[in-house]
């Protein structure tokens, strides 16, 4: 989970099968966390019901020896609480390599 000016993110990475992984971000209420963890409790909050934001999903991993390289690019995006427009696009990687590093990066375009 990552808080950022008041909006809340969830970061995720799912190993389909041996081959097969994705991994995409999705916009939570702070409100919807299992266990709040002590950022939430004294961060702000905002209540803002879209946000606008340019990310990128990066990811990289080792294959005999050579690196591979996945990214979905910049993309930009308006982020809401509801279905489709919380999720993030995934990246979405068939490799044998491991381990995997992703990386997720984001900004918040003027509004």
């Amino acid at each position: 989970m990552i808080s950022i000016y008041g909006f809340f993110f969830e970061i995720k990475g799912i190993k389909h099968d041996t081959t097969s992984y994705s991994f995409y971000m999705q916009r939570i209420r702070h409100t919807d966390l299992d266990s709040p963890s002590t950022i939430c409790e004294h961060s702000a909050v905002s209540l803002k019901s879209e946000r606008l934001v340019k990310y990128e999903i990066r990811a990289q991993t080792l294959v005999e020896g050579r690196w591979q390289e996945f990214s979905t690019n910049q993309i930009t995006q308006k982020f809401g609480f509801v279905q489709p427009c919380c999720k993030s696009h995934a990246l979405k990687i068939q490799t044998v390599g491991i381990p995997i590093y992703a990386s997720f990066a984001f900004i918040f375009p003027l509004s």
